[in-house]
Protein backbone atom coordinates (compact mmCIF):
# COMPACT_ATOMS: atom_id res chain seq x y z
CA UNK A 1 0.00 0.00 0.00
CA UNK A 2 1.40 3.68 -1.13
CA UNK A 3 1.48 6.05 2.02
CA UNK A 4 0.66 9.44 0.91
CA UNK A 5 2.38 12.10 2.84
CA UNK A 6 0.32 15.02 4.58
CA UNK A 7 1.86 17.49 6.72
CA UNK A 8 -1.17 18.31 9.46
CA UNK A 9 -0.68 19.08 13.35
CA UNK A 10 -3.53 17.48 15.31
CA UNK A 11 -4.31 18.70 19.19
CA UNK A 12 -2.05 15.77 20.14
CA UNK A 13 0.58 13.46 18.42
CA UNK A 14 -0.10 11.45 15.59
CA UNK A 15 1.56 9.07 12.68
CA UNK A 16 4.22 10.97 11.26
CA UNK A 17 6.89 9.88 9.01
CA UNK A 18 10.12 12.47 10.08
CA UNK A 19 7.18 15.23 11.03
CA UNK A 20 4.57 14.23 8.34
CA UNK A 21 1.18 12.30 9.05
CA UNK A 22 0.79 8.51 7.30
CA UNK A 23 -2.42 8.39 5.37
CA UNK A 24 -3.23 6.08 2.51
CA UNK A 25 -6.13 6.70 -0.05
CA UNK A 26 -5.39 3.22 -1.43
CA UNK A 27 -8.42 0.48 -1.34
CA UNK A 28 -6.97 -1.29 1.81
CA UNK A 29 -5.96 -5.23 0.38
CA UNK A 30 -8.93 -7.15 0.37
CA UNK A 31 -8.76 -11.19 1.86
CA UNK A 32 -10.99 -13.40 -0.11
CA UNK A 33 -14.60 -13.78 0.74
CA UNK A 34 -17.86 -14.66 -1.36
CA UNK A 35 -18.44 -13.41 -4.41
CA UNK A 36 -19.44 -9.64 -4.31
CA UNK A 37 -18.27 -8.82 -0.69
CA UNK A 38 -15.49 -6.50 -0.34
CA UNK A 39 -13.66 -6.51 2.95
CA UNK A 40 -13.36 -2.64 4.78
CA UNK A 41 -10.58 -4.19 7.21
CA UNK A 42 -6.88 -4.90 6.02
CA UNK A 43 -6.30 -7.12 9.08
CA UNK A 44 -9.50 -9.55 8.90
CA UNK A 45 -11.92 -10.89 6.16
CA UNK A 46 -15.50 -9.10 7.72
CA UNK A 47 -17.28 -10.56 4.98
CA UNK A 48 -16.72 -13.87 6.81
CA UNK A 49 -17.55 -12.62 10.48
CA UNK A 50 -20.67 -11.94 12.39
CA UNK A 51 -21.19 -8.76 13.17
CA UNK A 52 -21.97 -7.75 16.60
CA UNK A 53 -24.51 -6.04 18.34
CA UNK A 54 -24.14 -2.08 19.45
CA UNK A 55 -21.93 -1.38 21.91
CA UNK A 56 -22.54 1.53 24.56
CA UNK A 57 -20.06 2.18 27.04
CA UNK A 58 -19.68 4.67 30.07
CA UNK A 59 -17.91 5.34 32.89
CA UNK A 60 -14.51 3.37 33.82
CA UNK A 61 -14.34 -0.15 31.43
CA UNK A 62 -11.45 -2.21 30.82
CA UNK A 63 -11.11 -5.11 27.70
CA UNK A 64 -8.67 -7.90 28.93
CA UNK A 65 -7.05 -9.17 25.58
CA UNK A 66 -5.68 -12.16 26.90
CA UNK A 67 -9.06 -13.31 28.14
CA UNK A 68 -11.17 -11.77 25.65
CA UNK A 69 -13.34 -9.90 28.51
CA UNK A 70 -14.73 -6.86 28.74
CA UNK A 71 -15.62 -5.53 32.35
CA UNK A 72 -17.77 -2.08 33.05
CA UNK A 73 -16.76 -1.78 35.97
CA UNK A 74 -16.55 -4.62 37.64
CA UNK A 75 -19.65 -6.23 35.55
CA UNK A 76 -18.67 -8.51 32.53
CA UNK A 77 -20.64 -7.59 29.61
CA UNK A 78 -21.71 -9.82 26.95
CA UNK A 79 -19.51 -9.40 23.53
CA UNK A 80 -18.80 -10.98 20.36
CA UNK A 81 -15.46 -11.50 20.10
CA UNK A 82 -12.67 -13.72 18.38
CA UNK A 83 -8.69 -13.99 18.35
CA UNK A 84 -7.35 -13.61 14.68
CA UNK A 85 -3.88 -13.17 13.22
CA UNK A 86 -3.05 -9.89 12.10
CA UNK A 87 -0.05 -8.79 9.42
CA UNK A 88 2.07 -7.90 12.04
CA UNK A 89 0.80 -10.67 14.58
CA UNK A 90 -1.92 -12.01 16.82
CA UNK A 91 -4.93 -9.64 17.78
CA UNK A 92 -7.91 -9.88 19.65
CA UNK A 93 -11.28 -8.82 17.75
CA UNK A 94 -14.11 -7.28 19.76
CA UNK A 95 -16.85 -7.28 16.84
CA UNK A 96 -19.72 -4.62 17.28
CA UNK A 97 -22.33 -2.96 15.20
CA UNK A 98 -21.79 0.72 16.29
CA UNK A 99 -18.97 1.14 19.01
CA UNK A 100 -20.26 4.63 20.96
CA UNK A 101 -18.38 5.78 24.10
CA UNK A 102 -19.80 8.63 25.89
CA UNK A 103 -19.03 11.62 27.27
CA UNK A 104 -16.01 10.93 29.75
CA UNK A 105 -15.99 7.02 29.30
CA UNK A 106 -13.07 4.98 29.76
CA UNK A 107 -11.77 1.77 27.95
CA UNK A 108 -8.62 0.38 29.34
CA UNK A 109 -7.24 -2.23 26.75
CA UNK A 110 -4.82 -4.72 29.00
CA UNK A 111 -3.36 -8.09 27.69
CA UNK A 112 -0.94 -9.80 25.84
CA UNK A 113 -2.21 -8.63 22.23
CA UNK A 114 -3.19 -5.78 20.85
CA UNK A 115 -6.92 -4.68 20.42
CA UNK A 116 -9.00 -4.62 17.31
CA UNK A 117 -12.09 -3.15 17.46
CA UNK A 118 -14.26 -3.82 13.96
CA UNK A 119 -17.76 -1.73 13.97
CA UNK A 120 -20.02 -3.02 11.00
CA UNK A 121 -21.71 0.46 11.64
CA UNK A 122 -19.64 3.40 12.79
CA UNK A 123 -17.82 4.09 15.67
CA UNK A 124 -17.89 7.27 17.56
CA UNK A 125 -16.16 8.80 20.81
CA UNK A 126 -17.84 11.63 22.37
CA UNK A 127 -16.27 14.84 24.67
CA UNK A 128 -14.03 13.26 26.48
CA UNK A 129 -14.26 9.59 26.04
CA UNK A 130 -10.38 7.66 25.44
CA UNK A 131 -9.07 3.99 24.63
CA UNK A 132 -6.24 3.71 26.66
CA UNK A 133 -3.61 1.13 26.02
CA UNK A 134 -1.00 3.23 27.20
CA UNK A 135 2.53 2.15 29.51
CA UNK A 136 2.07 -1.78 28.82
CA UNK A 137 -1.58 -1.63 27.77
CA UNK A 138 -2.74 -4.13 25.16
CA UNK A 139 0.00 -5.72 23.12
CA UNK A 140 2.67 -3.94 24.59
CA UNK A 141 6.23 -6.39 23.70
CA UNK A 142 8.37 -7.46 26.49
CA UNK A 143 10.99 -7.55 24.11
CA UNK A 144 12.04 -6.29 20.91
CA UNK A 145 14.83 -7.02 18.23
CA UNK A 146 17.48 -4.37 18.05
CA UNK A 147 15.76 -3.01 21.92
CA UNK A 148 17.34 -1.24 24.16
CA UNK A 149 20.06 -1.81 26.32
CA UNK A 150 21.00 -2.22 30.10
CA UNK A 151 23.25 0.47 31.42
CA UNK A 152 26.90 -0.77 32.89
CA UNK A 153 26.94 -1.93 36.59
CA UNK A 154 29.11 0.23 38.99
CA UNK A 155 29.36 0.73 42.50
CA UNK A 156 30.62 3.76 42.26
CA UNK A 157 28.38 5.21 39.93
CA UNK A 158 26.24 3.22 37.10
CA UNK A 159 25.09 3.81 33.92
CA UNK A 160 21.36 4.67 32.88
CA UNK A 161 19.50 2.65 30.91
CA UNK A 162 18.55 3.06 27.36
CA UNK A 163 15.15 4.15 26.18
CA UNK A 164 13.10 1.84 24.11
CA UNK A 165 12.40 2.68 19.79
CA UNK A 166 9.66 1.62 17.52
CA UNK A 167 8.51 4.83 15.08
CA UNK A 168 12.18 5.80 16.08
CA UNK A 169 15.06 5.52 18.06
CA UNK A 170 15.09 5.94 21.99
CA UNK A 171 17.73 8.01 23.84
CA UNK A 172 21.44 6.44 25.47
CA UNK A 173 21.36 6.32 28.65
CA UNK A 174 23.44 8.31 30.79
CA UNK A 175 27.47 7.77 32.53
CA UNK A 176 27.52 7.10 35.35
CA UNK A 177 30.71 7.52 37.90
CA UNK A 178 32.22 10.95 36.58
CA UNK A 179 34.78 10.77 39.45
CA UNK A 180 36.01 7.69 38.45
CA UNK A 181 36.06 4.87 35.73
CA UNK A 182 33.23 6.04 33.76
CA UNK A 183 30.41 3.66 33.48
CA UNK A 184 28.35 4.22 29.85
CA UNK A 185 24.58 4.15 29.46
CA UNK A 186 23.24 1.74 27.79
CA UNK A 187 22.22 2.25 23.98
CA UNK A 188 18.70 3.21 22.90
CA UNK A 189 16.53 1.23 21.35
CA UNK A 190 16.47 1.29 17.02
CA UNK A 191 13.36 2.15 15.09
CA UNK A 192 11.60 -0.48 13.26
CA UNK A 193 9.82 0.05 9.60
CA UNK A 194 5.85 0.94 9.50
CA UNK A 195 4.32 -2.14 10.49
CA UNK A 196 1.72 -3.83 7.84
CA UNK A 197 -0.82 -4.78 10.96
CA UNK A 198 -1.23 -3.27 14.89
CA UNK A 199 1.69 -4.04 16.76
CA UNK A 200 3.06 -2.80 20.69
CA UNK A 201 5.73 -0.86 21.18
CA UNK A 202 9.13 -1.87 22.94
CA UNK A 203 10.30 -1.04 26.48
CA UNK A 204 13.12 0.75 28.05
CA UNK A 205 16.29 -1.05 29.75
CA UNK A 206 16.69 -1.34 32.66
CA UNK A 207 19.67 1.00 34.34
CA UNK A 208 22.77 -0.42 35.57
CA UNK A 209 23.44 -1.58 39.37
CA UNK A 210 25.19 0.33 41.67
CA UNK A 211 25.27 0.33 45.58
CA UNK A 212 21.48 -0.64 44.96
CA UNK A 213 19.39 -1.45 42.00
CA UNK A 214 19.10 0.19 38.96
CA UNK A 215 15.38 1.63 38.11
CA UNK A 216 13.23 -0.53 35.77
CA UNK A 217 12.69 0.29 32.13
CA UNK A 218 9.18 1.61 31.40
CA UNK A 219 7.05 -0.57 29.59
CA UNK A 220 6.02 0.32 25.67
CA UNK A 221 2.74 1.61 24.42
CA UNK A 222 0.04 -0.88 23.55
CA UNK A 223 -2.06 -1.20 20.18
CA UNK A 224 -4.89 -0.18 19.45
CA UNK A 225 -6.74 -0.89 15.61
CA UNK A 226 -10.57 0.65 13.99
CA UNK A 227 -12.32 -0.32 11.18
CA UNK A 228 -15.41 0.38 9.74
CA UNK A 229 -17.12 0.52 6.67
CA UNK A 230 -18.33 3.88 7.09
CA UNK A 231 -17.11 6.74 9.46
CA UNK A 232 -14.59 6.87 12.56
CA UNK A 233 -15.41 10.26 14.78
CA UNK A 234 -12.80 11.11 17.77
CA UNK A 235 -14.93 14.16 19.43
CA UNK A 236 -13.56 17.50 21.21
CA UNK A 237 -10.89 16.25 24.01
CA UNK A 238 -11.56 12.88 23.05
CA UNK A 239 -8.50 10.46 21.74
CA UNK A 240 -6.52 6.83 21.84
CA UNK A 241 -3.61 6.80 24.31
CA UNK A 242 -1.29 4.54 23.33
CA UNK A 243 2.06 6.18 24.81
CA UNK A 244 4.85 4.47 26.74
CA UNK A 245 5.71 3.70 30.24
CA UNK A 246 8.13 6.39 32.23
CA UNK A 247 11.62 4.78 33.37
CA UNK A 248 11.62 3.83 37.06
CA UNK A 249 14.26 6.18 38.98
CA UNK A 250 17.54 4.32 40.79
CA UNK A 251 17.12 2.57 43.65
CA UNK A 252 18.79 3.56 47.76
CA UNK A 253 18.77 1.73 50.61
CA UNK A 254 19.49 2.59 53.97
CA UNK A 255 23.08 4.54 55.18
CA UNK A 256 23.78 3.52 51.11
CA UNK A 257 24.73 6.65 48.23
CA UNK A 258 22.51 4.25 45.15
CA UNK A 259 24.39 5.27 42.47
CA UNK A 260 22.24 2.90 40.49
CA UNK A 261 21.29 4.32 37.11
CA UNK A 262 17.80 5.34 36.03
CA UNK A 263 15.42 2.89 33.54
CA UNK A 264 15.27 3.90 30.14
CA UNK A 265 11.45 5.11 29.10
CA UNK A 266 9.50 2.81 26.98
CA UNK A 267 8.66 3.98 23.45
CA UNK A 268 5.03 4.51 22.00
CA UNK A 269 2.45 2.27 20.70
CA UNK A 270 0.70 1.91 17.74
CA UNK A 271 -2.90 3.30 16.40
CA UNK A 272 -4.35 2.35 13.51
CA UNK A 273 -7.45 3.23 11.79
CA UNK A 274 -9.07 2.43 8.73
CA UNK A 275 -12.43 3.65 7.27
CA UNK A 276 -13.90 5.57 4.45
CA UNK A 277 -14.03 8.58 6.34
CA UNK A 278 -11.92 9.48 9.60
CA UNK A 279 -12.94 12.84 11.72
CA UNK A 280 -10.65 13.70 14.86
CA UNK A 281 -11.13 16.61 16.53
CA UNK A 282 -9.28 15.71 19.59
CA UNK A 283 -5.52 13.96 20.14
CA UNK A 284 -3.88 10.58 19.07
CA UNK A 285 -1.26 10.13 21.08
CA UNK A 286 1.85 7.64 20.85
CA UNK A 287 4.88 9.31 22.32
CA UNK A 288 7.84 8.06 24.22
CA UNK A 289 7.90 8.09 27.78
CA UNK A 290 10.56 9.31 29.81
CA UNK A 291 13.81 7.77 31.38
CA UNK A 292 14.31 7.47 34.97
CA UNK A 293 16.22 9.72 37.32
CA UNK A 294 19.45 8.25 38.88
CA UNK A 295 20.21 7.90 42.32
CA UNK A 296 23.20 9.21 44.33
CA UNK A 297 24.22 11.09 46.68
CA UNK A 298 22.17 8.59 49.23
CA UNK A 299 18.78 9.81 47.45
CA UNK A 300 16.60 7.76 45.55
CA UNK A 301 16.27 8.92 41.61
CA UNK A 302 12.77 10.34 40.17
CA UNK A 303 10.18 7.97 37.97
CA UNK A 304 10.44 10.11 34.27
CA UNK A 305 6.70 10.75 33.27
CA UNK A 306 4.66 8.26 30.73
CA UNK A 307 4.11 9.69 27.41
CA UNK A 308 1.50 12.74 27.49
CA UNK A 309 -1.66 12.93 25.87
CA UNK A 310 -0.89 15.77 23.83
CA UNK A 311 1.90 16.92 21.58
CA UNK A 312 4.93 17.67 24.50
CA UNK A 313 7.41 15.62 25.00
CA UNK A 314 7.01 13.56 28.56
CA UNK A 315 10.14 14.47 30.99
CA UNK A 316 12.76 12.45 32.70
CA UNK A 317 12.99 11.94 36.42
CA UNK A 318 14.61 14.37 37.96
CA UNK A 319 14.83 17.17 41.15
CA UNK A 320 15.23 14.65 43.64
CA UNK A 321 19.25 13.12 43.49
CA UNK A 322 21.74 14.68 44.62
CA UNK A 323 25.01 13.31 42.46
CA UNK A 324 22.66 11.00 39.89
CA UNK A 325 21.84 12.81 36.87
CA UNK A 326 18.19 13.57 35.19
CA UNK A 327 16.55 11.00 32.90
CA UNK A 328 16.32 12.24 28.99
CA UNK A 329 12.36 13.40 27.53
CA UNK A 330 10.83 11.12 25.34
CA UNK A 331 9.93 11.63 21.86
CA UNK A 332 7.14 13.37 20.69
CA UNK A 333 5.62 15.31 17.58
CA UNK A 334 8.83 17.67 17.37
CA UNK A 335 11.34 15.80 18.04
CA UNK A 336 10.49 12.20 17.88
CA UNK A 337 13.85 10.30 18.60
CA UNK A 338 13.61 9.95 22.58
CA UNK A 339 16.47 11.95 24.35
CA UNK A 340 19.75 11.16 25.05
CA UNK A 341 21.76 12.07 28.36
CA UNK A 342 24.85 13.76 27.91
CA UNK A 343 25.27 15.11 31.56
CA UNK A 344 27.32 13.28 33.57
CA UNK A 345 27.82 13.23 37.51
CA UNK A 346 29.28 11.48 40.18
CA UNK A 347 26.61 9.26 40.83
CA UNK A 348 24.27 6.75 38.47
CA UNK A 349 23.76 8.03 35.22
CA UNK A 350 19.92 8.79 34.34
CA UNK A 351 18.08 6.77 31.54
CA UNK A 352 16.83 7.52 28.12
CA UNK A 353 13.97 8.80 26.90
CA UNK A 354 11.27 5.96 24.57
CA UNK A 355 11.14 7.31 20.79
CA UNK A 356 7.81 7.83 19.61
CA UNK A 357 5.26 4.97 18.24
CA UNK A 358 3.02 4.53 14.85
CA UNK A 359 -0.25 6.38 13.93
CA UNK A 360 -1.41 5.26 10.79
CA UNK A 361 -4.66 6.35 9.03
CA UNK A 362 -6.04 4.85 6.11
CA UNK A 363 -9.10 6.28 4.47
CA UNK A 364 -9.51 8.62 1.00
CA UNK A 365 -11.54 11.50 3.66
CA UNK A 366 -9.28 12.26 6.63
CA UNK A 367 -11.02 15.77 8.35
CA UNK A 368 -8.62 17.14 11.06
CA UNK A 369 -11.05 19.53 12.95
CA UNK A 370 -8.91 23.02 13.42
CA UNK A 371 -11.89 24.77 15.70
CA UNK A 372 -10.18 27.45 17.99
CA UNK A 373 -8.44 25.32 20.54
CA UNK A 374 -10.10 27.97 23.22
CA UNK A 375 -13.75 27.71 21.85
CA UNK A 376 -13.00 24.13 21.23
CA UNK A 377 -12.08 23.56 25.19
CA UNK A 378 -14.91 25.54 26.22
CA UNK A 379 -17.39 23.37 24.17
CA UNK A 380 -15.68 20.28 25.16
CA UNK A 381 -16.12 21.46 28.77
CA UNK A 382 -19.43 22.28 29.04
CA UNK A 383 -20.10 18.62 27.74
CA UNK A 384 -17.39 17.66 30.61
CA UNK A 385 -14.52 16.98 28.95
CA UNK A 386 -11.70 17.03 31.57
CA UNK A 387 -7.46 18.15 30.97
CA UNK A 388 -8.41 20.32 28.18
CA UNK A 389 -6.23 23.10 28.06
CA UNK A 390 -6.12 26.49 25.58
CA UNK A 391 -3.59 28.91 24.55
CA UNK A 392 -4.56 32.67 25.01
CA UNK A 393 -4.88 34.94 21.62
CA UNK A 394 -3.36 38.21 22.57
CA UNK A 395 -6.34 41.19 22.42
CA UNK A 396 -3.99 42.90 19.89
CA UNK A 397 -3.54 39.95 17.48
CA UNK A 398 -7.54 39.72 17.88
CA UNK A 399 -7.94 43.46 16.63
CA UNK A 400 -5.42 43.22 13.83
CA UNK A 401 -7.29 40.27 12.36
CA UNK A 402 -10.72 42.09 12.53
CA UNK A 403 -9.33 45.08 10.96
CA UNK A 404 -7.89 43.75 7.82
CA UNK A 405 -10.55 41.54 7.59
CA UNK A 406 -12.93 43.94 7.78
CA UNK A 407 -10.44 46.29 5.38
CA UNK A 408 -10.80 43.16 2.77
CA UNK A 409 -14.40 43.67 3.00
CA UNK A 410 -14.90 47.06 2.31
CA UNK A 411 -12.28 47.00 -1.38
CA UNK A 412 -14.70 44.05 -2.37
CA UNK A 413 -17.59 46.55 -1.49
CA UNK A 414 -15.80 49.80 -3.54
CA UNK A 415 -14.37 47.06 -5.93
CA UNK A 416 -18.12 45.95 -7.23
CA UNK A 417 -19.67 50.06 -6.50
CA UNK A 418 -16.71 51.37 -9.06
CA UNK A 419 -17.34 48.43 -11.66
CA UNK A 420 -21.56 49.65 -11.39
CA UNK A 421 -20.01 53.57 -11.91
CA UNK A 422 -18.08 52.35 -15.16
CA UNK A 423 -20.81 50.36 -16.76
CA UNK A 424 -22.68 53.49 -16.25
CA UNK A 425 -25.54 51.70 -13.67
CA UNK A 426 -27.97 53.29 -11.50
CA UNK A 427 -27.57 51.75 -8.14
CA UNK A 428 -27.79 51.82 -4.47
CA UNK A 429 -25.62 50.82 -1.47
CA UNK A 430 -28.36 48.57 -0.83
CA UNK A 431 -27.26 46.94 -4.30
CA UNK A 432 -23.70 46.99 -3.93
CA UNK A 433 -24.24 44.72 -0.33
CA UNK A 434 -27.14 42.51 -1.95
CA UNK A 435 -24.38 42.08 -5.06
CA UNK A 436 -21.68 41.30 -2.48
CA UNK A 437 -23.25 38.69 -0.24
CA UNK A 438 -25.08 37.13 -3.42
CA UNK A 439 -21.79 36.49 -5.03
CA UNK A 440 -19.73 35.06 -1.72
CA UNK A 441 -22.90 32.40 -1.35
CA UNK A 442 -22.51 31.69 -4.98
CA UNK A 443 -18.67 31.04 -4.56
CA UNK A 444 -19.74 28.80 -1.13
CA UNK A 445 -21.63 26.74 -3.25
CA UNK A 446 -19.47 26.64 -6.05
CA UNK A 447 -16.66 25.67 -3.64
CA UNK A 448 -16.15 22.40 -5.16
CA UNK A 449 -15.33 23.67 -8.53
CA UNK A 450 -11.83 25.33 -9.13
CA UNK A 451 -11.82 29.20 -8.70
CA UNK A 452 -15.47 28.75 -9.13
CA UNK A 453 -15.09 28.26 -13.00
CA UNK A 454 -18.54 29.71 -14.53
CA UNK A 455 -20.09 29.93 -11.01
CA UNK A 456 -19.28 33.56 -10.72
CA UNK A 457 -20.34 33.97 -14.26
CA UNK A 458 -23.56 32.40 -13.76
CA UNK A 459 -24.64 33.88 -10.48
CA UNK A 460 -23.54 37.22 -11.82
CA UNK A 461 -26.56 37.07 -14.63
CA UNK A 462 -28.76 36.04 -12.16
CA UNK A 463 -28.06 38.31 -9.98
CA UNK A 464 -28.24 41.09 -12.16
CA UNK A 465 -31.42 40.10 -13.45
CA UNK A 466 -33.08 40.50 -9.92
CA UNK A 467 -31.96 44.22 -10.08
CA UNK A 468 -33.67 44.60 -13.81
CA UNK A 469 -29.46 45.36 -14.65
CA UNK A 470 -29.16 44.27 -18.84
CA UNK A 471 -27.74 40.71 -20.03
CA UNK A 472 -24.81 41.98 -21.37
CA UNK A 473 -23.81 44.39 -18.24
CA UNK A 474 -23.35 41.43 -16.13
CA UNK A 475 -20.81 39.42 -18.86
CA UNK A 476 -18.53 42.51 -18.80
CA UNK A 477 -18.88 42.87 -14.63
CA UNK A 478 -17.95 39.49 -14.30
CA UNK A 479 -14.95 39.25 -16.98
CA UNK A 480 -13.73 42.25 -15.37
CA UNK A 481 -13.39 40.44 -12.02
CA UNK A 482 -12.34 37.64 -13.15
CA UNK A 483 -9.15 39.80 -15.22
CA UNK A 484 -8.24 41.40 -11.95
CA UNK A 485 -8.02 37.89 -9.89
CA UNK A 486 -5.62 36.62 -12.85
CA UNK A 487 -3.67 40.04 -12.59
CA UNK A 488 -3.69 39.75 -8.89
CA UNK A 489 -2.20 35.81 -8.91
CA UNK A 490 0.03 36.56 -11.69
CA UNK A 491 1.52 39.48 -9.69
CA UNK A 492 1.93 37.57 -6.62
CA UNK A 493 3.51 34.57 -8.07
CA UNK A 494 5.68 36.56 -9.74
CA UNK A 495 6.84 38.75 -6.90
CA UNK A 496 7.18 35.11 -5.08
CA UNK A 497 9.79 33.85 -7.61
CA UNK A 498 11.21 37.32 -7.30
CA UNK A 499 12.02 37.91 -3.82
CA UNK A 500 10.52 34.56 -2.08
CA UNK A 501 13.23 32.49 -0.01
CA UNK A 502 14.61 29.85 -1.78
CA UNK A 503 13.38 26.11 0.44
CA UNK A 504 15.62 24.97 2.25
CA UNK A 505 16.88 21.37 1.55
CA UNK A 506 15.26 18.97 3.46
CA UNK A 507 17.39 15.86 5.30
CA UNK A 508 16.00 12.28 3.57
CA UNK A 509 14.30 10.17 6.20
CA UNK A 510 16.13 6.68 7.36
CA UNK A 511 12.93 5.23 8.08
CA UNK A 512 9.71 5.82 8.76
CA UNK A 513 9.13 7.44 12.29
CA UNK A 514 5.60 8.75 13.75
CA UNK A 515 4.59 10.35 16.87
Amino acid sequence: MKSVALLVVLAGACSFEHGTLLTSSDAAPTPDGPPGCVSFSSQVDTCTVTAGANLDLSGMNTYDTTTGTLLAGSSQQSITRMAAQGKAGPIEVLLVHDLHLATNARLRATGNVPLAIIASGTITLDAGAIIDASSGGAGARTTCTGGAVVGTNDSGGAGGGGGGGFGDAGGTGGTGNSDGSPAPGGTGGTGEPTPAGPLGGCPGARGGDGNDSGGGGGAGGGAIYAASPMRIDVGLGAGIQVGGGGGRGGDVSFLSDGDAGGGGGGSGGMIMLEAPLVSIAGTLAANGGGGGEASGGGNSGSDGSAGLFGTERAPGGSGNSSSGTEGGSGGALATHVGETVTSTDTGGGGGGGGGVGYIVIRSPSVMITTASSRVGGRIAKLLGAEQLGHERMRPSVLVRAAFWTGMGKLIGLLEIALLFHLLDLQFTIGDVFFTAGALSAAGFIGGAIPQGLGVAEAATVGIFGLLHYPGPAAVAFALARRGRTLLVSVAGVSLHLMFGRAPQPQPEPEHAATT
